[in-house]
């Protein structure tokens, strides 16, 4: 199921198509989609289950200095799958305990009922304010002055956490 909805995905890098009615700019700018992160046990040995459905995953671990975490990627032409996982050998910045508690929470999705599923977009074109409330995280390893903008409320932990980078 799940390989299903990651390659309707791959079909279509737009999230919308603006509406005759609406401009891109009266709902937050246009988005496309950028990657889909799951959350997984340590060093991704669910990466097999891609492998064995014809994905390639890339050799480079990713290290999110200061998110205290780890990736492997499965690369396509405009977007990825990110597997990632805490990980205890990557540095956690001071105020980000927090979010390794919340990683660890969606890698054990199945007792702790979170979503270990996170979606990505990037912004194409200017950026307009969104017409709900976000909020945002600056992680070590992305460049200074750079943000994450997260759309899933802070405190829900069963749905996907939606985000644009």
């Amino acid at each position: 199921m799940a390989l299903s909805v990651l390659a309707a995905l791959a079909c279509e890098s737009a999230i919308a198509e603006p509406s005759a009615t609406s401009s891109p700019t009266e709902v937050g700018g246009q988005l496309a989609f950028d990657h889909v992160w799951i959350v997984v046990t340590r060093d991704a040995p669910e990466r097999a289950a891609l492998e064995r459905a014809g994905l390639k995953i890339s050799p480079d671990l990713n290290r999110h200095d200061g998110q205290g975490t780890a990736s492997v990627t499965a690369d396509f032409h405009n977007f990825y799958i990110e597997l990632m996982w805490p990980d205890p050998t990557v540095p956690v910045a001071p105020a980000a305990e927090r979010g390794v508690e919340k990683f660890k929470n969606r890698m054990n999705w199945r007792t702790s009922g979170w979503s270990p599923i996170g979606m990505g977009l990037h912004r194409v074109g200017p950026s307009v304010p969104l017409p709900f409330p976000t909020w945002t995280i600056a992680p070590d390893w992305m460049p200074k002055g750079t943000a994450i903008e997260i759309l899933t409320a802070r405190d829900d932990t069963k749905s996907p956490s939606f985000f644009i980078e």
